[in-house]
């Protein structure tokens, strides 16, 4: 593979890695596949005010007929694009290398569509972790954050001495990725899988939802302003120079951390999100290869071989704070923390406690996925109640998982909402 790679042009992903950390994950990704003979070429886009903003330019190079040779991709446009015939089936190499035997079931349903493999998955980053500034940890004695009651104790603390409890900006895919936590650890894995990947809730469901909201409603006093300026990794900017206490954000947030020369233990400490302890909410980084000219598939195949090799998916997630795809990388030279998250992940595989994010995939191809960002961020906002809330996931329910006009949302009353929601129920 390594020779007809050589003899190939340059070798083109397209990806969304722009922070700091990011490229430095990157630079991995590059060195390796320079070591395998392809002559790479970045074509890294800056996003533009959304990840929509991406896949738009990916479709659009699609259309024009002029895709990259690879793109980084999340699990539903595996989906769809595969479903298109648009991507390199990668089959036979999935066979040779015995893929199926390292990488967790979960992990393999994303990066596969109709029982074939048509997408590399490098690692799980997991969104319900906490993130914490060390220094504040012990100057106002904040305790392990087990339960809800001891988070709120935190954030009431950091309060009083001044200092932002929570990191938390004002877009929409923040606000989801806490509200995703918040759903697993008040409800737990199969409550989880029922209401947003199975898209079926129960009576019962829908009551705890309602406390999800106001569990919701209840974190919102501490986190500021949400200034629509500060992204994730501006919060995680917050945390890491001590003017906040705490962020909840996937494990790319310890890849910033990292890339300032910080450690875990002595500069940031990480913890799962309250009650959700041996529950991994995640989304994997997946690379798809399009369907080449014939004397392309060489360096294409040499790509996802390389992607999918032991040492290239421990150093890659040693830099960007997830856990390999592959179960069997040694996991001497990760953090405590990343260590924390390969044993979460190969338990949880064991114990059905892996969950697909809301924020990150949609948690199922067929979620109403931008739908759930306005509702929840509304919420989160102040802008709709609790229960106005609750009516408006349901509505996407018993439509059949048809998000609504986000105009019709806003212009309807709560209470036709909600005697919607009681008589679908």
């Amino acid at each position: 593979m390594v020779g007809c790679a050589q003899a190939e042009d340059s070798f083109k992903l397209y990806h969304w890695l722009v922070t700091a950390a990011e490229r430095d994950s990157l630079m991995v990704l590059q060195r390796h596949a320079e070591a395998a003979g392809l002559q790479w070429r970045d074509v890294a886009r800056e996003q533009q005010s959304s990840f929509a903003g991406y896949r738009q330019e990916l479709r659009r190079q699609l259309a024009d007929n002029s895709p990259p040779d690879a793109a980084l991709v999340i699990s539903s446009d595996v989906q769809q694009l595969a479903a298109e015939g648009l991507l390199l089936e990668l089959d036979e190499l999935a066979e040779t290398e015995a893929w199926a035997e390292v990488v967790p079931a979960a992990v393999q349903a994303q990066a596969r569509y109709q029982e074939h493999w048509f997408a590399v998955p490098v690692n799980l980053h997991s969104t319900n972790w906490i993130w914490l500034n060390r220094a504040l940890m012990r100057e106002l004695d904040v305790p392990e954050l087990d339960t809800w009651d001891d988070l709120i104790l935190a954030l009431d603390k950091a309060r009083a001495a001044g200092v932002v409890p929570l990191a938390i900006g004002g877009s929409a895919g923040q606000h989801l990725i806490l509200f995703e936590s918040v759903c697993a650890g008040l409800g737990g894995p199969e409550f989880y899988r029922r209401v947003f990947m199975d898209l079926a809730p129960s009576r019962s469901d829908l009551v705890l939802l309602e406390k999800v909201f106001a569990r919701m409603s209840e974190l919102r006093p501490y986190a500021g302003t949400l200034d629509p300026a500060i992204g994730w990794s501006q919060a995680s900017e917050l945390v890491r120079t001590g003017q906040a206490l705490l962020q909840v954000q996937g494990g790319w947030a310890m890849a910033e951390f990292m890339h300032y020369g910080q450690e875990q233990g002595r500069d940031f400490e990480c913890q799962r999100f309250p009650d959700t302890q041996g529950m991994v909410v995640f989304s994997s980084d997946l690379i798809v290869l399009f369907n080449p000219p014939e004397q392309s598939i060489g360096a294409r195949t040499a790509f996802a071989s390389t992607l999918m090799s032991k040492d290239l998916q421990g150093e890659l997630n040693v830099l960007n704070g997830a856990t390999p795809a592959r179960v069997d990388v040694p996991t001497d030279s990760f953090s405590a923390c990343g260590q924390k998250s390969i044993n979460d992940v190969r338990m949880g595989g064991m114990r059905g406690a892996l969950v697909e994010s809301l924020a990150m995939t949609g948690a199922n191809p067929a979620s109403p996925r931008h739908a759930f960002y306005d509702i929840v961020s509304d919420h989160f906002r102040g802008v709709i109640s609790d229960r106005e809330a609750l009516a408006r996931l349901q509505l996407l329910w018993v439509r059949g998982s048809t998000p609504l006009p986000r105009t019709v949302l806003k212009g309807a009353k709560t209470s036709d909402l909600v005697g919607q929601l009681y008589d679908a129920s």
